[in-house]
């Protein structure tokens, strides 16, 4: 890995390559001697390394980290929940599972109201054991059961029936979905 120190009257200047058409470049904003960097330099090592397996997109998994000195595999373990949790919104069952919660509210509210619509949500969640973003299909086959036979008890068989044919169809189709 290539580094470059460079030192002026207002401050240093690091430059370090992450790639091979990237760099990371360090400020500081005081002149430090360079006996008294280490920490410094070694802390820019240790983001270029990281960066770098960022760059290359190589996956996180315990024996990659095993190749890695204790400094950078921390931080990438470290990353790894940070970016899951920022780009999961993005992600295509997301979108699917917002899509499908949204529309069962809907139209569940449309047939008991307010109130009870979030008694019977929360129940059903409760009951399936997770929340709507991370639900599978089998998950929504069970929320959407739990749904129509609350629904049942509620409304009627009948209400319910066509609202299963309904609700079951618009299901099936999200979840086939290329979303």
């Amino acid at each position: 890995m290539m580094m470059s120190v460079q030192q002026f009257e207002a401050g240093t200047i690091i430059i370090s390559g992450v790639g091979d058409r990237a760099f990371l470049v360090f400020l500081t904003s005081k002149p430090v001697e360079i006996t008294k960097m280490q920490t410094v330099l070694a802390n820019v090592v240790k983001t270029s390394i990281v960066v770098r397996h960022l760059f290359e997109s190589k996956p996180i998994t315990p024996e990659v980290l095993a190749s890695y000195d204790e400094a950078v595999a921390g931080e990438l373990k470290r990353l790894t929940r940070i970016l899951f949790v920022e780009k999961f919104g993005e992600t295509k069952e997301f979108k699917k599972n917002k899509e499908i919660a949204q529309y069962l509210q809907s139209k569940l509210g449309a047939l008991v109201g307010p109130g009870p619509l979030q008694e019977i949500v929360t129940l059903a969640y409760n009951e399936v054991g997770t929340t709507a973003p991370y639900m599978t299909s089998a998950h929504w086959e069970r929320f959407l059961t739990i749904l129509l036979d609350r629904l049942r008890e509620i409304e009627g068989d009948s209400v319910a029936a066509k609202a299963e044919k309904e609700w079951r169809a618009h299901l099936k189709q999200v979840l086939s979905s290329f979303v």
